[in-house]
């Protein structure tokens, strides 16, 4: 599910891509969707901390709602959603990012018994763009992570993705449960988070 790992690019960057692929219990979806995910540094002039680009199919399902102004949207994961999930294991501490089609964002603070230390912290470089033609649609997010959001020694991470509506709603996972373990979708579950080498893409 990893398609890569510290490339560099022509300006010296570590890059890390995935893939998510798969549903939170490892199944492959009934749309076969598959979201790309990119961590890098951002650039001088964009502060300290990390870049995350999405590159996802766009459902426009479930729509979120009109009088919910862009930026900062309580309980985002109702609706179509890419999030990114960064722990440090010797902190106890984790950051739960959530980035949405059309500009909606929610980031949090949590520790590991899923206490919320902050909620809805606010994000000044997040982009969004989507597009649908003949009902197929695709959207593509920028969003520059600051880098006191993130625990000190951040040294695992998961992350996800969800859209449609029930009964078919989709829940991704990039790492995901094991099949037959749980009944249903816990993003929080932090054993099955994996290693990240988060230094060579913080800037």
């Amino acid at each position: 599910m990893c398609d890569s790992a510290g490339m560099p690019d022509d300006q010296n960057k570590s890059i890390l891509q995935y893939t998510i692929s798969t549903t939170w219990d490892g199944e492959r979806p009934v749309d076969n969707a598959e979201i790309q995910l990119t961590f890098q540094r951002p650039s001088s002039s964009e502060g300290n901390g990390m870049v995350i680009e999405i590159d996802a199919p766009f459902y426009n399902d479930p729509i979120v709602p009109q009088n919910h102004a862009i930026g900062s949207t309580d309980k985002l994961w109702n609706y179509e959603v890419v999030e990114a999930f960064f722990l440090s294991e010797s902190e106890g501490k984790y950051v739960e990012i959530e980035l949405a089609p059309k500009g909606h964002y929610l980031l949090l603070q949590l520790d590991t018994q899923q206490n919320v230390l902050n909620y809805s912290l606010p994000l000044e470089n997040y982009k969004a763009t989507s597009t649908m033609t003949n009902g197929v649609g695709r959207w593509h997010g920028r969003a520059v992570i600051p880098l006191e959001y993130f625990p000190k020694n951040v040294n695992k991470f998961n992350a996800y993705a969800i859209h449609k509506s029930d009964p078919d709603r989709v829940y991704m996972s990039l790492f995901p449960a094991p099949k037959g373990h749980h009944s249903g979708p816990n993003f929080h579950r932090l054993n099955y988070f994996q290693d990240i080498d988060v230094n060579s893409v913080l800037g």
